[in-house]
């Protein structure tokens, strides 16, 4: 893979899509927990709607005790969470339940310095994310995910 296409690698969004209870948003807090110690912040909003993200990213900016988290207009303090999302290194934004791919755009950091990871029911283009469909497990990987999850038998 060129260079230039790495870059866009890490940097573009990843998507875990799959149908409803399959445990997309499981494996995003799999992800998350595993790799806490990779990332200097991580943070999650809901996406289902566009005034549930907006109140999550204005939530964020209380979280990172940004000066505009107390503004009554929320979209400065949403603002404020994009532009440390712009500007901060090494964080984790994971949108969970992304509805409408549309909506998750406008609250995207341009040029971002971190990871994005979102959950979906709906594939997304190739040109937008790096898509990964979860198919429904069978019993007996369900049963070896769990156990190996909790420690009762190792890793493969």
């Amino acid at each position: 893979m060129p260079i230039a296409e790495k870059a866009a690698a890490a940097t573009q969004p990843q998507v875990i899509s799959g149908p409803a209870g399959i445990g997309k948003t499981q494996i995003a807090l799999e992800y998350a927990y595993r790799y806490c110690d990779e990332y200097e912040a991580i943070l999650w909003a809901n996406a289902d709607a566009r005034e549930i993200l907006a109140s999550d990213f204005a939530r964020i900016a209380e979280v990172l005790n940004l000066p505009e988290q107390d503004n009554q207009n929320q979209s400065i303090a949403v603002d404020a969470a994009k532009r440390w999302l712009q500007t901060i290194p090494g964080w984790l934004l994971i949108l969970d339940n992304v509805s409408d791919i549309k909506i998750v755009r406008d609250f995207l950091p341009a040029g971002g310095r971190g990871h994005t990871l979102m959950t979906t029911r709906t594939p997304v283009s190739r040109t937008f994310a790096l898509n990964i469909e979860i198919q429904r497990m069978k019993p007996p990987d369900e049963a070896l995910f769990l156990l190996r999850r909790a420690g009762i038998i190792p890793p493969g």
